[in-house]
């Protein structure tokens, strides 16, 4: 079942507006034109992504901007979970983070100033003793996913 989340714009210079409808699976979160599922169970980084493909084929979050980081680590705030996993490793090359599901260079990174350190740790996660900025811990570690995938988004313009 879908929720429906109504959006309303003005557009201020001219007499329409538009009603953008964004839909999100039960139990997901929408945010700026993504749906975020939070995962309940501490898996290794493999199972996570595993978790997430099977959940609609979404992936691990990757995070694009301050805004959407913003947005999950005050939603992460909210929640038991002390560590999360995003999408971002650096295994093929050392110090070379990209977004798993993509394969690109992460842009926008949110690291502790303690992180990354120089070690076999090759999966980022969200760590609240950071207050949720960025850390990088072994794949093999059990912490829980953060999945992300697009809202489907009808606009209808009136006037």
């Amino acid at each position: 079942m879908l929720h429906r989340f109504l959006l309303i714009c003005f557009v201020w210079f001219g007499s329409g507006h538009c009603d953008d409808v964004s839909e999100c699976f039960d139990g997901w979160v929408a945010y700026e034109g993504s749906c975020y599922l939070f995962g309940h169970d501490a898996v290794p980084f493999a199972e996570a992504k595993h978790f997430c493909e099977q959940h609609h084929q979404s992936y691990l979050v990757n995070i694009g901007s301050a805004d959407e980081n913003n947005f999950l680590k005050a939603y992460l705030r909210g929640l038991k979970h002390k560590v999360w996993w995003m999408g971002l490793s650096d295994h093929e090359k050392e110090g070379e983070w990209k977004w798993v599901n993509t394969d690109t260079v992460a842009e926008f990174t949110d690291w502790d100033p303690s992180q990354p350190d120089p070690s076999e740790e090759d999966c980022g996660v969200f760590w609240l003793a950071f207050d949720f900025r960025w850390g990088d811990v072994p794949c093999t570690s059990n912490f829980t996913p953060v999945c992300e995938m697009g809202t489907q988004i009808n606009t209808d313009i009136i006037g």
